[in-house]
């Protein structure tokens, strides 16, 4: 190991989180944990993205307030080659939680359905809300490089790419789930969306000191 095995990042992932990694190294590789927030501007370039590429407006629609705020962990380890072993590669786990948000009942009963026996006129008094789980593998690849005579602070620039591979969507009416409903949710919305179009992809910044 060397006598700076640790080290602390501050970063970017655009445009996907804000966040902070904690990293251990060895010689010839890097393992570390990242926790991050989903914030706007980057869910609306998220959710954006999403609508260009074919994703159906109804979708869009309800499950837009749901990436107004999330948190996201990533877990990796990366191998280090190349002059002072600056370049690095390797894979990444992503265990993401779209915070809870409202959703309107009626595109509830249109994306799933069912219906939830809600006269017209009562459904804005009907309050649903909807949260998502998601589970992503994907690639990163970076360069550090040091900015001080000591080589303790450095910056790191990347680019990464990711899949999902699956989600379970946390639907709850009247601050109830309902299991039949989201069961019936994860199905739509991975034929939808997530089969498709769940792709995760970024340039990362970050800022990181090393013990």
């Amino acid at each position: 190991m060397y006598s700076q095995d640790f080290s602390v990042s501050l970063g970017t992932d655009i445009p996907y989180q804000h966040y902070v990694g904690l990293h251990l190294h060895s010689e010839k590789f890097e393992g570390y944990y990242r926790f991050g927030i989903l914030t706007s501007p980057y869910s609306d370039y998220i959710l954006r993205i999403s609508k260009e590429l074919g994703v159906s407006e109804t979708y869009i629609e309800m499950i837009e307030k749901a990436y107004d705020f999330g948190y996201m962990n990533a877990i990796g380890v990366a191998y280090k080659f190349g002059k002072n072993r600056g370049w690095y590669i390797g894979p990444e786990f992503r265990l993401d939680f779209l915070t809870a948000g409202d959703t309107p009942v009626s595109l509830v009963e249109q994306v799933t359905g069912v219906s939830l026996q809600t006269p017209s006129q009562l459904q804005e008094k009907v309050s649903a809300t909807l949260g998502m789980k998601t589970i992503a593998l994907g690639l990163r690849a970076g360069y550090s490089f040091s900015i001080s005579r000591n080589k303790k602070h450095r910056i790191r620039t990347e680019i990464s790419v990711a899949k999902h591979s699956s989600l379970h969507t946390l639907l709850k009416i009247q601050n109830r789930e309902n299991d039949a409903l989201n069961t019936k949710l994860n199905n739509v919305f991975w034929k939808e969306i997530f089969r498709d179009y769940g792709y995760l992809g970024g340039l990362g910044f970050a800022y990181e000191y090393r013990f």
